[in-house]
């Protein structure tokens, strides 16, 4: 991807009235409130929440920001032993720790799965940034994949071979990064024969499984919201309202969820306010939390399995630690993961301003 292109990408608009921004247009044109900004009265009561399952528990480790494998055996996990985070992989079922993968250390600013064998990572080898191909068993040759631009913070794959591109802005490599975050980026597509074209302002994006669709946030004040748009730039909805921080969120395999970070409260008396994790549906509806308590859960992903994964620094008791067969469990994260919504959905009310 050459200079020029992601400059005049860049200089693209987005085709909105020119006296406006892209925050004032959506404001102008938020659709009628749903069902899960209508209801004006919040429960008072902490909704009722199945108990998070831990996944991962390895001696001397912590691990983050999941990423499953699409037959669902596998997780590849920012995994830390002291100083050092690297890429590791750990199986599904058992959460056993299997191998770190790799430990280039920009690789933890974006990864994932291209198939049941293979994982792609972020690297600035070979002197520029790129996306780089590598076994998931950890043997053969490394192969980039595409070449990317100065300026570009990370690269996740789209359908027929395009790229979505972050640009100048802050790719996650810690939990909650994105709350410390000075500037949001910009979100491009990079097709195959190097055309680019700006989609939004925003971050922390997710690319649905058949690489048709993009999740991210985009802040308005201190305030942060989730959008939905289509990966050629077109069906740009907005989710989430409220004076909440919404980021990181991800589509289920079905596309029928969106499940995120958010710092709202779960009931209207909380004196503090946590991270936890939140869905809600493609149409709007459905707002309901996953997660409460006083630990703070982030980086959602929904597998196959109908389970929604994500990292959080739950205190793991000394029995459970036993159980686990590890004699000290590390403070710190660790992959939890709880069902997706089934049931008629929760409503604490608290999506409005």
């Amino acid at each position: 991807m050459r200079t020029a292109l992601i400059g005049a990408a860049l200089a693209i608009t987005f085709a909105l009235p020119a006296q406006a921004g892209i925050l004032e247009w959506l404001q102008a044109h938020r659709p009628q409130s749903t069902q899960a900004s209508a209801t004006k009265k919040p429960h008072a009561q902490t909704p009722s929440l199945p108990a998070p399952e831990l996944v991962t528990l390895a001696e001397g480790r912590t691990e983050a920001f999941p990423a499953l494998s699409p037959d669902g055996r596998h997780l590849l996990v920012v995994s830390a032993k002291g100083r050092k985070a690297a890429l590791a992989l750990y199986t599904t079922s058992s959460g056993e720790f299997l191998r770190v993968l790799e430990d280039d250390p920009d690789a933890v600013h974006a990864f994932g799965w291209l198939d049941d064998a293979h994982i792609f990572f972020f690297s600035h080898r070979a002197g520029a940034p790129g996306i780089w191909k590598k076994s998931a068993n950890g043997t053969g040759p490394l192969a980039r994949l595409v070449r990317l631009d100065a300026g570009a913070r990370a690269a996740w794959p789209l359908a027929d071979g395009a790229w979505l591109v972050l640009v100048d802005g802050e790719a996650a490599s810690k939990p909650f990064a994105f709350a410390r975050a000075k500037r949001q980026g910009t979100l491009v597509r990079l097709d195959a024969d190097g055309t680019a074209k700006v989609l939004a302002q925003g971050g922390t994006p997710s690319v649905s499984p058949n690489g048709q669709w993009i999740a991210f946030s985009m802040a308005e004040g201190k305030s942060r919201h989730i959008f939905v748009i289509r990966a050629d730039g077109t069906g740009l909805v907005q989710l989430t309202t409220g004076r909440f921080v919404d980021a990181e969120p991800a589509l289920s395999p079905d596309g029928e969820w969106i499940v995120f970070t958010s710092n709202r409260p779960i009931t209207p008396k909380a004196r503090k306010r946590h991270w936890h994790i939140w869905a809600i549906r493609r149409d709007g509806t459905g707002l309901q939390p996953l997660t409460s308590g006083d630990a703070d859960d982030g980086a959602p992903r929904v597998g196959t399995d109908g389970k929604v994964y994500f990292h959080s620094n739950r205190k793991v008791s000394k029995e459970l630690a036993k159980q686990w067969g590890v004699r000290r469990a590390v403070r710190g994260f660790h992959i939890w993961r709880v069902p997706l919504p089934k049931k008629s959905p929760i409503q604490p009310g608290t999506q409005g301003n």
